[in-house]
């Protein structure tokens, strides 16, 4: 895969979105051919926004797992941040363990340079670690001000 640009059409609807013009902007989306990944990112942040983390971590996969069609990695990180707390938040620890193990190893397996092979590992072992609630025990010391 790589970067996708995105048309002005979508961008046009992301905003319209943005201005509180959802129903209308909805019935556009479900009409743009193409760029599948781009509109399940746009239906992943609705429904976390709605407080649907079901559909929004069912979307979410998605986007993580095409995480390369973006040129910045906080679409890639806001997603996974998104994933995990709705994952614990409806108790589906089991599958979101699950499924970011499959993407580290998916991402190992393809023909990646190591320092990005080491991002995805360092990202989804800590958020492996916050899934497992490893991170509840964790003290953090204070600096000296």
């Amino acid at each position: 895969m790589s970067v996708v640009k995105i048309p002005k059409k979508l961008k046009d609807i992301c905003e319209s979105i943005r201005n509180g013009d959802r129903g209308e902007a909805l019935e556009l989306l479900a009409k743009v051919d193409k760029f599948d990944v781009q509109k399940h990112a746009i239906y992943a942040e609705l429904a976390y926004f709605a407080y649907e983390l079901e559909k929004g971590i069912d979307h979410g996969k998605i986007v993580i797992s095409n995480n390369d069609q973006w040129y910045a990695g906080n679409v890639y990180d806001e997603h996974l941040a998104a994933f995990v707390f709705s994952s614990i938040q409806i108790q589906k620890q089991d599958e979101a363990i699950e499924f970011l193990n499959g993407f580290l190893e998916s991402k190992k397996s393809e023909n990646l340079l190591p320092h990005q092979v080491r991002r995805y590992e360092i990202s989804v072992t800590n958020l492996l670690r916050k899934v497992k609630g490893f991170w509840k025990d964790i003290k953090i010391k204070k600096t000296k001000s």
